[in-house]
């Protein structure tokens, strides 16, 4: 795994508990950081505080669904950047994905996504 000199951060963002930990953990034991949220205003809370290199991005969130949080998160020039992978169903709607992990996940497709969306960005600056 390369991307730049710093530890890529990856913010996991699904409304259940045991997806989100499977997510994280899988990530950590890749060597990533990991951030996690459980719903939309707590992704956009965590991506306005913290700088991380790619978003995985669940759809079916409640209150605000994964696709109104991307939209806010594209429109934003501190986040309009970061690859966005979504899990789950990929809709013709989320033409902003970066990729695209199906359910039930898979975490040696998930790592393999990750590492090439990272690939395909330049490192975000840390602040």
């Amino acid at each position: 795994m390369q991307h730049g000199d710093a530890q890529p951060t990856v913010l996991v963002v699904d409304h259940d508990v045991w997806e989100r930990k499977y997510t994280s953990d899988t990530l950590e034991n890749e060597g990533y950081a990991v951030m996690a949220a459980s719903n939309g205003a707590s992704a956009l809370r965590l991506a306005e505080q913290f700088t991380c290199d790619a978003i995985l991005l669940d759809i079916a969130l409640p209150e605000m669904n994964g696709l109104e949080l991307m939209r806010v998160l594209k429109d934003m020039d501190r986040t309009s950047a970061i690859p966005v992978i979504v899990l789950g169903q990929s809709t013709a709607e989320s033409v902003a994905v970066a990729g695209c992990v199906p359910k039930p996940l898979d975490g040696v497709r998930m790592i393999s996504e990750v590492a090439r969306c990272l690939q395909a960005v330049p490192p975000t600056p840390r602040h």
